[in-house]
């Protein structure tokens, strides 16, 4: 067997001693994670690593989903509307209502105030969803 260059077992310290290591902070609470009250603030004892980012964006959804909302699939989006979102800044993922539309807010951000406004009040008069815009 291939013993390594002895510099990175001085730097890094023997595999079995890092292995060791790892079990024993395996189970433990990160710190860091729980005083910014972020999940993932224990270690699951499995080994498997709590991504912070996906369990924020979860919440993030599962809170708009509360208010019927939702955020758009980029994949739903052509080349053109992508280059819009991002040239307004209205957001690669922009937020929309259950029938579709974006919310106001991106409209704002799309198409100024006014026009978003004149949007959002034909859309809430209108019974007829053909007739939304």
């Amino acid at each position: 067997m291939e013993a390594g260059h002895p510099a990175l077992k001085q730097a890094f310290g023997d595999a079995a001693a890092a292995d060791q290591r790892l079990k024993k902070h395996l189970g433990q609470s990160n710190k860091i994670l729980t005083a910014a009250g972020l999940p993932g603030g224990t270690v699951p004892t499995d080994g498997k690593v709590v991504d912070a980012a996906a369990a924020k964006k979860q919440a993030e959804e599962a809170k708009l989903a509360a208010n019927g909302l939702k955020e758009e699939d980029p994949a739903n989006l052509s080349d053109a509307q992508k280059k819009t979102l991002v040239a307004t800044k209205a957001g690669s993922e922009p937020i929309m209502d259950a029938g579709g539309h974006f919310v106001n807010g991106v409209n704002q951000r799309i198409a100024g105030a006014a026009i978003a406004d004149y949007l959002d009040i034909n859309r809430h008069q209108s019974q007829d969803p053909a007739q939304t815009i």
